[in-house]
């Protein structure tokens, strides 16, 4: 297709916040290929404050799906529609769901263009009947920041740069007093996140205690948590183990800590998503999901697989957890000092 001059484009990624940076290459490319465009994101409440981080968006607007207003209140959607709808030349919908396609058509109206991937593509395939145009089908095992990418091909946008729209976070008092107080120095520590989107992801445990006592004999280490239920876990770690507990940072500290680190080690999640960003070596593991699809593109990380059949089955919920049961704390270790190593090394 000739691409057109357009003025005003919305993209709809809702969720997930990892996710959301998968999408940002893409915003890149846009941003640069209409350069007067006003590009605007329809996200959910936890997208829109990571946006804030970032440029080349025109409004950050936020479509609450969990709001109950939502749900019970049917001039929730009738408000937004009326604020939203027909305000814009194209409509791309990255997510790929029944909820994002169907926002798409109806943002549309009679007046914008609707895009989205191929029906092989969408995770709910009902999805496609919303777009007007779609790609060609692409390789499902494609990783997820080439397939944003892949989209932008029927705007003649085929590009393979990975750029992210950074603005880059400051210091607060907060960090300052965080690194004084633990004698912590930059690129001198290994960042452990606890956390991950779905339970499937993260090791038992009994291998992370393990894992942990390996690595405090080498490394300073900082656990890094991201809800109430993993601030428990990280308590539990810190007290058996004697590794720092990071406190909870909002998303620009997150990114500037992460930035400092000196390597990540982490399950499929936020975190490892902003390592690769910030260009911050990563040690990542994975079972439910594949590393070629979600995992680090950067040359200096690596991930770790079970060597199960049923790994990469994409379940959120699991009642033998095989995959992670067989990642052992011995291997992982390993992988993580040499990775350490290489961190510390100066690149040629």
């Amino acid at each position: 297709m000739a691409r057109k001059n357009y003025s005003n484009i919305a993209i709809i990624r809702l969720s997930s916040l990892g996710d959301i940076i998968h999408t940002l290459p893409a915003l890149f490319q846009l941003t640069q290929h209409f350069p007067r465009a006003r590009v605007n994101w329809i996200v959910e409440p936890a997208g829109a404050e990571l946006l804030k981080n970032f440029s080349g968006i025109h409004r950050i607007v936020t479509f609450d799906v969990k709001s109950p207003d939502f749900w019970q209140k049917p001039r929730y959607l009738k408000s937004f529609l009326r604020e939203n709808r027909n305000r814009y030349d194209l409509i791309i919908d990255f997510q790929g769901l029944i909820k994002s396609a169907l926002l798409a058509r109806l943002l549309r109206g009679g007046r914008g263009t609707t895009l989205g991937f191929a029906r092989p593509n969408l995770r709910e395939t009902q999805a496609a009947w919303c777009y007007q145009h779609q790609i060609p089908p692409l390789p499902s095992t494609l990783h997820v920041i080439r397939k944003n990418l892949a989209l932008l091909g029927f705007l003649n946008i085929r590009s393979s740069e990975i750029r992210y729209p950074l603005i880059p976070p400051d210091r607060t008092p907060r960090l300052r007093e965080f690194f004084q107080s633990h004698r912590l120095e930059s690129k001198g520590f290994l960042l452990y996140n606890l956390g991950a989107g779905f339970e499937t992801k993260k090791l038992p445990l009994v291998t992370t205690l393990d894992l942990l006592e390996r690595l405090k004999k080498r490394f300073p280490i900082i656990l890094l948590w991201g809800n109430p239920r993993e601030e428990k876990t990280a308590d539990l770690l810190r007290s058996r183990t004697g590794v720092i507990k990071s406190p909870f940072w909002n998303f620009s500290e997150l990114i500037w800590l992460i930035r400092q680190a000196r390597i990540l080690v982490t399950a499929d999640t936020l975190a490892l998503h902003l390592a690769d960003m910030t260009q911050t070596p990563s040690v990542s593991y994975f079972g439910p999901t594949d590393p070629a699809v979600n995992g680090s593109l950067l040359p200096q990380s690596t991930s770790v697989v079970p060597p199960v059949s049923c790994r990469f089955c994409y379940r959120r919920k699991c009642d033998k957890m095989e995959c992670m049961i067989r990642l052992r704390a011995a291997k992982l270790a390993r992988t993580i000092a040499n990775e350490y190593q290489k961190a510390g090394q100066p690149s040629h």
